[in-house]
């Protein structure tokens, strides 16, 4: 597969990316407070269930994105709403981040019953809380068709949450896919 353009990431979805940050740095943390963000803002969506890059791989979304510069995608996935999701293997010892969306297959029979529903985005996905995880060197990033990044996060490529589909196949595609994973969270946290 070819290098992909040039990606652009705007202020906006530079501050959506925070969500899968264990946390920035003080470059980062300036940026946004600059844009009117508060602290309780940046940390709030610091903390958001998801999938976190480790800080020794990126500091911040921006430096995250000159990154992915050095890198050739191995898999591109064509959605229908005409975003792309562009997956990446990178190279990085003790991996990029976390893998916090497994397969309900994968979970032990005695830790299934410790599942919740939680509301992400209209629908209900599940969540079970432990205290680690699977480090990832997969990367996804979304974009739109003009280059923007629209998310990045580490770990296996997972489809929008069906309230943000039209086509009824990709809805109902999605259903299943979301029925039959969970998060995981950090129960420390």
């Amino acid at each position: 597969m070819e290098k992909q353009k040039e990606l652009i990431l705007t202020d906006e979805r530079a501050f959506y990316l925070l969500k899968h940050f264990e946390e920035i740095d003080n470059t980062g943390l300036l940026h946004f407070q600059n844009l009117g963000f508060s602290v309780e803002d940046i940390n709030q969506a610091i903390h958001t269930i998801g999938s976190k890059f480790y800080v020794n791989f990126c500091n911040n979304p921006f430096d995250l994105i000159q990154k992915i510069k050095h890198y050739i995608p191995f898999d591109l996935i064509n959605q229908t709403n005409g975003n792309n999701a562009f997956i990446y293997k990178i190279p990085f010892t003790g991996g990029i981040g976390t893998n916090t969306i497994i397969p309900l297959k994968n979970i032990q029979q005695s830790d299934k019953s410790k599942i919740k529903k939680v509301i992400r985005n209209g629908f209900h996905v599940n969540v079970l809380e432990q205290n680690f995880f699977d480090f990832t060197n997969q990367l996804v990033v979304i974009c739109n068709p003009l280059h923007e990044v629209i998310t990045a996060f580490p770990g296996i490529y997972a489809p929008p949450y069906p309230t943000q589909l039209l086509d009824e196949d990709e809805r109902k595609a999605s259903v299943l896919f979301w029925e039959n994973h969970t998060f995981i969270s950090n129960s420390i946290l």
